[in-house]
C-alpha cells in the first residue's frame, strides 16, 4: 500500500506546474556556481543545496547538469531579448541594427558575461563540453535571430551577413574588459559606436 502511495505521490507531483519562482532561484544559484567552478566542478547536489530546493525539485525543473548550464546561458541572453530578437525589431533597417547592435554589446560587457566568457576560455580547452554548450546556447542563438531578420528582409546570404555584423560589433572593449585592463563603456558609448557600425554596414548589404 505504501508503494502505490509513494507512486500515485510522484505522478501528482509531475503533474503539478512548475514554480517559476523556484525555476529562477535555481538558475541564480547554478549561474554562482558555474561562475565559481566551471560546469565541470559543479554538481547538481551542490545546485540543489546553494538553491535550497531537493534533488527532485531540481531535476523537475533541469533534466541534468547540461541542461540546467544551457539554461542559465539562454537566461542571460534573454535578459537582453536577444533570444527573439524580432520583439526588438521596428522595420527599420538602420534602427533596427542600431538596436540590435546595442543590445549585444551591452550583453557582451555585461559584468556576469565577461565573468562567464573567462571560465569558458579557461576550462574549455580541457573539458570541451563548457565552450560547446556556451556557445550553441549563447552566440549561435544570437546568430540565428539576426539571420532570421536578414532572411525576412530578403538579404542574400543571410547568415554571411549575420556573422559579419557580429564580428563587426567585437570591439576591443570586450578584450580589454576579459584582460581587466578597463571598465565597459557606458550606454552613451556603446550607442554611439553601434550607429557608425550600422550605416557603414548597411553599405555592405547587396
Amino acid at each position: 500500500m505504501n508503494q502505490i502511495n509513494r507512486q500515485t505521490e510522484q505522478k501528482a507531483s509531475r503533474g503539478r506546474p512548475k514554480d517559476p519562482e523556484k525555476a529562477e532561484k535555481i538558475l541564480h544559484a547554478a549561474a554562482h556556481l558555474f561562475l565559481a567552478h566551471g560546469l565541470k566542478g559543479t554538481s547538481m547536489d551542490a545546485v540543489a543545496k546553494e538553491a535550497d530546493v531537493s534533488k527532485q525539485t531540481l531535476y523537475s525543473h533541469f533534466a541534468g547538469k547540461d541542461a540546467l548550464y544551457g539554461a542559465v546561458i539562454k537566461s542571460k541572453v534573454s535578459s537582453y531579448k536577444l533570444s527573439e530578437t524580432t520583439v526588438l525589431f521596428s522595420g527599420n533597417l538602420e534602427e533596427d541594427l542600431n538596436t540590435i547592435g546595442q543590445q549585444v554589446l551591452l550583453l557582451e560587457m555585461d559584468p556576469d558575461a565577461i565573468a562567464m566568457l573567462r571560465v569558458v576560455l579557461e576550462e574549455g580547452h580541457s573539458y570541451k563540453k563548457t565552450s560547446q554548450l556556451f556557445y550553441e546556447n549563447g552566440p549561435k542563438k544570437v546568430t540565428h535571430e539576426l539571420t532570421r531578420y536578414f532572411e525576412s528582409r530578403e538579404i542574400e546570404d543571410a547568415r554571411f551577413y549575420a556573422v559579419a555584423f557580429l564580428n563587426i560589433l567585437m570591439s576591443e572593449w570586450q578584450m580589454k574588459a576579459l584582460m581587466g585592463l578597463q571598465p565597459p563603456p557606458d550606454e552613451k558609448e556603446i550607442a554611439s559606436y553601434v550607429k557608425k557600425v550600422s550605416k557603414r554596414f548597411i553599405k555592405m548589404l547587396p
